[in-house]
């Protein structure tokens, strides 16, 4: 019996583990200084890119879509390359209602083409299946992307949600159930790392690090081909 050409040929990395990271993001409508919250945001994919330094890995952006803060990571995202995987990043969409009537809801012109143009990115899109009232459809997408991301963004500028379902709420809301949060500061830009309680940063650390171990390629195919040889020989037995 001959030694399978996959066992002599085998890469070491092939061997790594690789991570598709979920992002969520919950953010205020109105940004004055979007150069400045878009720098932000390419911080933060930085920042997972060094947790994830030698981990192939690639980002899913999970967003409402609403103007400001939600729309300029989704296309931050978009724009982000993967890292040794293939595909790039995705776009999911959680929308309060159909995309037809999203559109509606754009304020100017160029928000509608920005917004047409990434509803045509999207690799996944999906409606709430909360009809009224208005507050409580918004409390259910932004909830929803909570419970579905594995780190969550937050554009905000540290005041308490004026209505149900706003931004303040959802960053309360992520606390309490324990996500990890990148908290981008709507008037500043500056970051803030939170860790909750969820164990995914310390996972995706863990994960890079065991990445990162070395291992002997010949010893690896030496004793891949002794195994190999053991039930050869059993199965003739």
């Amino acid at each position: 019996m001959e030694i399978p050409p996959g066992i002599t040929d085998l890469r070491l990395d092939s061997l790594k583990i690789p991570v598709t990271v979920r992002i969520g993001v919950t953010g205020q409508r109105s940004v004055k200084d979007q150069p400045a919250i878009r720098a932000s945001l390419r911080q933060v994919f930085s920042r997972l890119d060094q947790i994830l330094a030698t981990t192939p890995h690639r980002y899913i952006a999970l967003t409402s879509l609403l103007e400001g803060g939600d729309r300029l990571l989704a296309e931050e995202v978009l724009g982000w390359p993967s890292h040794e995987m293939e595909g790039g990043s995705e776009l999911h969409l959680f929308l309060p209602h159909s995309a037809e009537a999203y559109l509606e809801e754009c304020s100017t012109h160029e928000s509608r083409q920005r917004c047409e143009l990434i509803l045509r990115q999207a690799s996944r899109i999906e409606i709430s299946t909360v009809k009224e009232p208005r507050e409580a459809v918004c409390e259910d997408v932004g909830r929803t992307i909570v419970q579905s991301c594995d780190v969550l963004v937050a554009i905000w500028d540290g005041a308490s949600s004026a209505t149900r379902g706003g931004t303040g709420e959802m960053v309360r809301y992520a606390r309490v159930v324990g996500r990890s949060i990148f908290w981008v500061h709507l008037r500043t830009g500056k970051i803030v790392e939170e860790r909750h309680g969820d164990g995914i940063l310390e996972s995706l650390e863990y994960l890079d690090g065991f990445n990162r171990e070395h291992i002997d390629a010949n010893v690896l195919k030496q004793g891949c081909i002794d195994r190999f040889e053991r039930f050869s020989l059993k199965a003739r037995m």
